[in-house]
């Protein structure tokens, strides 16, 4: 696993690439979301926005993407973890509401018909997530507030709760980006790189892809494996 600076910058590369981006909604995120996607339309929302807490939120990484045979769009919010945060569901909150806040004042949206967000944590870390996914999960409460209490889930990517034969079943380069993560020795991280190279070919754009994945996999096996 690496530390939280080289997780965040360089996870914020990987899924600027609309490819992988589609690949790791097809892979990893329930099929029933992914159909209703039309992944040729992704684009990636430039410039940044700010919480209520007034910090810039420049490390994440936002997409918007048309809806198959509809007008609406999604918004995707990739948040990228390497430890465990037990405030992430306020966080949460806070990044949601910061973007429709965005895009209200850039007049990108309506406020009356917001579009729907599908907030997405992606954590690498060594210790399994166990942190509430729900803000609702957090928030005690006599059942006469509950109705008046905020409700927002996003969707938790944890690494390491794959499996090597799970993610061996999922042919694609993120697959082998969470493998390589995973692995537990050079052995097993030479494999796994060999697993994301021929995952790349036939992939649109292949050059683009293989030279930003090049430069990831060189900095972690520089970092993790040595020698690698």
């Amino acid at each position: 696993m690496t530390d939280a600076p080289f997780h965040d910058t360089g996870y914020k590369a990987l899924f600027s690439l609309p490819e992988l981006v589609q690949q790791l909604i097809e892979g990893f995120v329930t099929p029933d979301i992914a159909q209703l996607l039309d992944f040729s339309t992704l684009e990636l929302v430039a410039g940044s926005f700010v919480t209520p807490a007034m910090q810039s939120r420049e490390e994440d990484v936002v997409w918007r993407v048309k809806m198959a045979d509809t007008m609406l769009y999604l918004y995707l919010l990739l948040e990228f973890q390497s430890t465990p945060d037990a405030a992430m569901p306020v966080r949460m909150v806070q990044y949601v509401a910061a973007l429709y806040d965005s895009l209200i004042k850039e007049k990108r949206v309506d406020p009356r018909r917001l579009p729907p967000v599908l907030p997405v944590v992606l954590y690498n870390g060594e210790r399994r997530w166990r942190v509430a996914t729900d803000i609702g999960e957090v928030i005690e409460c006599p059942p006469v507030l509950r109705a008046y209490q905020p409700r927002l889930r996003y969707y938790l990517l944890d690494e390491g709760a794959y499996s090597a034969q799970e993610l061996a079943g999922i042919r694609n380069v993120v697959a082998g980006i969470f493998a390589l993560e995973n692995a537990e020795g050079k052995e097993e991280a030479l494999v796994a790189v060999g697993r994301i190279s021929e995952a790349l070919r036939g992939l649109p754009n292949r050059e683009r892809v293989d030279r930003v994945l090049t430069q990831w996999v060189k900095r972690y096996l520089q970092r993790v494996h040595p020698g690698g």
